[in-house]
């Protein structure tokens, strides 16, 4: 790409992006977090600090024989919530039954409790710290536990929001180095997902086909930004990323994320581990952020997209212009950052997802040069 400043609208959020490759050239906007990963005395996520923290909602353990560790992932409510907790009893839409919205006099000091469900998902017993030290088998562990902690919470009539997302790294907003993801669950919608709803809706009516299936293949016709485009999932660098080297994963079957089988959440387990392997080629030990989306009002909206997955390297901060003009500035162009991912790509390691390499075959995810092709074929 040219070294020329360029804006691009990103029209699902309304709002536009301005890159700036030159600014690339400022060592500090590049800044890996290069924190150290020792393990911390008495960390209340390994195998043996149970005591530490709330009773487990739910516990996966491994079906080998020969493993004597009573759990492989862990999912317990987190001790410092960001929400109160929602009791099962509860009616009101706030949260809790004795504190309903409080309206002022005033239009500016409207206020309301907040309940709902803010979860830990501790992914491995022992002390990692990345994704990219797990097997595909602890990944799909992993994946399970948000397919049962999902569904289990969308029983709640009262929740319209969940959110999966894993801070990796201090500038990503990490606490806990030991390998961990969390789930949020909310009785209201952010403004932000009201906007995409409604944004979402307003291109169905007036075209007939869903925003999300329209966008991958406009993105598919055009190449420049696909990483991966497989039987299951389509990744690629938005166009109008607002973080370098953002990738984004979506699926092509409009099935929700709590009901992937097997297969293709086995695929889906070793995407994600290829994917942190190529960002520990390119950018080693930077910090990032991997949020799962999971709509709940999709299918009513003709959105196309039960639920896709950001992936997002923490690696320039947010300073005043942005702050000032609700405008991402990106140093990085999306079609260098989907290069940069697709040249550290790896095949996939079959043996260890621990299934028949026949079964798994269809699967295979594509690089760069095989993407023209099954676009051709499709």
């Amino acid at each position: 790409m040219a070294g020329m400043s360029e804006s691009r609208y990103d029209w699902l959020n309304d709002r536009w992006v301005f890159f700036a490759p030159q600014r690339a050239e400022r060592p500090i906007e590049l800044a890996a977090d290069s924190t150290a990963h020792a393990q911390p005395h008495g960390c209340p996520f390994c195998i043996g600090q149970e005591w530490q923290t709330p009773n487990p909602l739910l516990q996966i353990a491994t079906p080998e024989p020969n493993c004597h560790e009573p759990w492989q992932v862990r999912v317990v409510p987190n001790r410092f919530p960001a929400i109160d907790r929602l009791e099962q009893n509860c009616t009101s839409p706030c949260g809790t039954a004795d504190k309903a919205p409080h309206h002022s006099a005033s239009p500016f000091f409207n206020r309301q409790s907040m309940g709902g469900h803010h979860e830990v998902v501790i992914e491995s017993p022992q002390h990692l710290t990345s994704w990219n030290q797990l097997s595909v088998a602890q990944l799909d562990r992993v994946l399970q536990a948000f397919q049962q902690r999902v569904a289990a919470l969308r029983q709640s009539p009262r929740v319209r929001y969940l959110s999966i997302f894993k801070n990796s790294g201090c500038d990503a907003g990490a606490s806990l180095t030991h390998v961990h993801s969390q789930v949020i669950a909310t009785p209201v919608q952010p403004p932000s997902w009201e906007q995409m709803l409604g944004r979402c809706h307003e291109f169905f009516q007036a075209t007939g086909v869903g925003y999300f299936q329209r966008w991958i293949a406009e993105e598919r016709g055009q190449q420049q930004r696909v990483v991966l485009d497989d039987r299951h999932f389509f990744v690629h660098c938005p166009f109008a990323s607002p973080h370098p080297f953002q990738l984004m994963i979506q699926p092509h079957a409009a099935t929700p994320f709590e009901s992937l089988g097997p297969s293709t959440r086995s695929s889906l387990a070793q995407l994600l581990k290829s994917a942190v392997t190529s960002l520990q080629c390119f950018l080693p030990d930077v910090s990032y952020n991997v949020l799962i989306h999971l709509p709940t009002d999709a299918p009513s909206i003709g959105w196309s997209a039960p639920w896709w997955i950001e992936w997002t390297p923490r690696l320039s901060k947010i300073a005043g212009f942005e702050l000032a003009s609700q405008c991402a500035i990106n140093p990085i162009f999306p079609e260098v950052a989907a290069e940069a991912w697709r040249k550290h790509w790896p095949q996939p390691d079959r043996g260890s997802m621990g299934i028949d390499s026949a079964e798994t075959e269809p699967h295979s995810l594509q690089t760069s040069s095989q993407v023209a092709s099954t676009a051709e074929s499709q």
